[in-house]
């Protein structure tokens, strides 16, 4: 398992096993290696999973380590209804469509988390709560683009 392969060089947990879809079993630890400071992301095993993973956490603490500022998510508002009742923030794929200066969100269906085919279909996605069970038509989010653009 990774999260005792980490601990064994090491890292200390920070966080594991994140209450959200997908990306659930993320790990993130620090430590000292060589007397150096060392940071370490154990990344879910699909690649759906990685994707978001690498780009809701690892691309931000990046952009922090070269002392830059991540970029901030958008807001999009859905096209239409979403239903996900679980206890599990919910990051949605989404293609974007822009409608009198507003940013849509048309959410795109996966196979799973194994699915990373599908993400072509996708320009980001949106990231909905885990306190609520359904999202109306409107509704805004935080949206995470797959590419980002320079400010």
């Amino acid at each position: 398992q990774m999260p005792e392969v980490l601990s064994s060089v090491g890292l200390k947990e920070k966080f594991h096993r994140l209450n959200q879809r997908p990306g659930k079993p993320l790990w993130f630890g620090v430590g000292t290696f060589d007397g150096a400071p060392r940071a370490a992301f154990g990344l879910p095993g699909n690649p759906v999973s990685v994707a978001v993973c690498l780009r809701r956490y690892v691309l931000p603490f990046l952009f922090r380590l070269m002392s830059a500022i991540p970029p901030e998510p958008e807001e999009a508002a859905l096209i239409e209804k979403v239903d996900f009742a679980s206890p599990l923030t919910y990051y949605l794929p989404v293609s974007l469509f822009s409608t009198g200066g507003r940013l849509e969100a048309m959410p795109r269906a996966t196979g799973g988390s194994g699915d990373f085919l599908s993400l072509m279909a996708s320009d980001g996605f949106i990231e909905l709560p885990a306190a609520v069970d359904s999202f109306p038509s409107g509704y805004a989010a935080p949206l995470y683009r797959w590419g980002t653009r320079a400010a």
